[in-house]
């Protein structure tokens, strides 16, 4: 223990990736793949999408039929992870605004750049019309670890007043 306890405020960095190695093995040990119950449906973009689609960023008409198709399907809750920072046209950007005010449940992301220091020293978000449209905003911001593994996130991150959850909490 004495060692351990020399090596941890020694600053060692082994014992960190000790840590992060165990953490990876408990956590599989533990049960930490559970079996998807199939309420949560991820619509992603693959390849089969970008085939049939087009190439990526698509145009607002095609978000407008994804969240109408969701909402007839009775989706409790749209989470986008794509953060739209530039206008289309002014009637692409209204008929996709109306879209996710119709739904009442569309969540559209923001990310914030941290100092390294921990302060925010930049924010992207989607333009006005889309993210005053939405029913709330989350945050996307990832910390990978050294290794290059995502064992973490923020749960809020505070910013002018108001409080951002990570995507994963506005969804829960």
């Amino acid at each position: 223990i004495a060692v351990t306890v020399y090596f941890y405020y020694a600053g060692y960095g082994f014992l960190d990736a000790l840590e992060a190695k165990t953490y990876d093995f408990r956590f599989r040990a533990l049960g930490g793949n559970k079996i998807p119950t199939g309420k949560i449906a991820v619509i992603e973009i693959d390849e089969k999408s970008l085939a049939e689609i087009g190439r990526f960023p698509w145009p607002r008409k095609e978000y407008v039929k994804l969240i109408n198709a969701a909402s007839a399907g009775g989706a409790k809750a749209l989470l986008f992870d794509i953060i739209f920072p530039e206008a289309e046209s002014p009637q692409a950007d209204a008929e996709f605004a109306e879209a996710i005010r119709r739904s009442g449940n569309v969540t559209l992301p923001v990310a914030f750049e941290f100092s390294p220091e921990g302060r925010i020293t930049g924010v992207l978000e989607s333009i006005p019309v889309l993210r005053d449209a939405a029913g709330q905003a989350a945050h996307i911001n990832i910390s990978p670890d050294d290794d290059g593994v995502i064992r973490w996130s923020r749960v809020l991150i505070s910013h002018n007043g108001a409080y951002y959850p990570s995507l994963g909490l506005a969804a829960a």
